[in-house]
């Protein structure tokens, strides 16, 4: 193709545009003059952000945008009062109860007034009476807020229940509790004044060893059982303790007994007229037991 076919081509368009002369309107930053085409901004500083799963990297003109978190799901969880439809990027939110009521209810002793967001909750019946009711076995005394609580029913008897895989034996305290079916936890709770610590099959089973005691005491003619026992009087009708007192005497073979008690003639002879010879002793040596006088012997081991 020669140079004058070059110049040609431009000539053809605009004889073929020139019966519909074409305008163009310039955007922020460009300037038309006929047929002159500026820049009236060249220069100016162009970025480009990245946002949530967007990085950006590189200048003006060449930036690359990458997207860090490609096919990601995107869902949203409506609230009360909220629906949503659609998929991402495309979803629809409708609020389903708007300009709902808000009010406030009051309760037993409790009033309430006022509206919304101004509410105003009273206590009208202060100072209640506060009442502890006993159950089986328990005894309540005193008033709020000092209060004496007390076990009626002490000293109960303890059992153990074995469950399954679990065989017990003897009785409280002494109780053998077994694994029938080893491998598997086995634990114990203890019940009213009785704990429980260790663990599987090394338990220890404690209660109060000391709650069941007594003591006996005597005040004047009283004499009294602690813990409930109770009180006896052991008055006589002179309330002499000591007139009743009798001594048991013996002169020549006759043995009396004083206070009137009686005597009687002692006719026992005893052939040698010895009182200490048919006196025996008991002794043991190397688990041998013997008696004196003849009396024989017998191992213990």
């Amino acid at each position: 193709m020669g140079v004058s076919q070059l110049l040609s081509v431009p000539y053809a368009l605009y004889a073929n545009e020139a019966g519909n002369v074409k305008t163009y309107t310039p955007g922020s930053g460009i300037d038309i003059t006929g047929n002159v085409v500026t820049n009236t901004a060249p220069d100016k500083t162009v970025t480009v952000a990245g946002g949530t799963g967007i990085a950006t990297g590189g200048t003006y003109p060449d930036f690359t945008v990458e997207n860090t978190a490609p096919d990601q799901n995107v869902v949203l969880n409506p609230g009360t009062g909220i629906s949503t439809s659609g998929t991402y990027p495309e979803f629809t939110v409708t609020n389903t109860a708007p300009d709902k009521t808000v009010t406030v209810a009051g309760g037993t002793g409790i009033a309430t007034g006022g509206t919304y967001p101004d509410f105003t909750i009273e206590n009208t019946t202060p100072d209640q009476n506060v009442v502890l009711n006993p159950g089986t076995g328990i005894s309540t005394s005193g008033t709020y807020p000092e209060f004496t609580v007390t076990n009626t029913a002490p000293d109960q008897t303890v059992s153990i229940t074995a469950g399954n895989g679990i065989t017990k034996t003897g009785a409280y305290p002494s109780f053998t509790i077994a694994n029938s079916m080893p491998n598997q936890t086995v634990t114990l709770q203890g019940a009213g004044d009785a704990t429980v610590t260790g663990t599987y099959p090394n338990f220890t089973i404690n209660a109060n060893p000391t709650n069941e005691l007594q003591t006996l005491t005597q005040n004047g003619l009283d004499v009294s059982l602690s813990q409930g026992g109770g009180t006896i009087s052991v008055a006589d009708n002179d309330n002499d303790f000591s007139n009743e007192l009798q001594v048991l005497s013996k002169e020549g073979n006759v043995v009396s007994l004083s206070q009137n008690g009686g005597s009687f003639v002692d006719e026992v002879d005893d052939a040698d007229a010895d009182p200490v010879n048919e006196l025996q002793t008991i002794s043991e040596t190397d688990y041998q037991v013997t008696l004196s006088q003849g009396g024989g012997s017998f191992m213990t081991a």
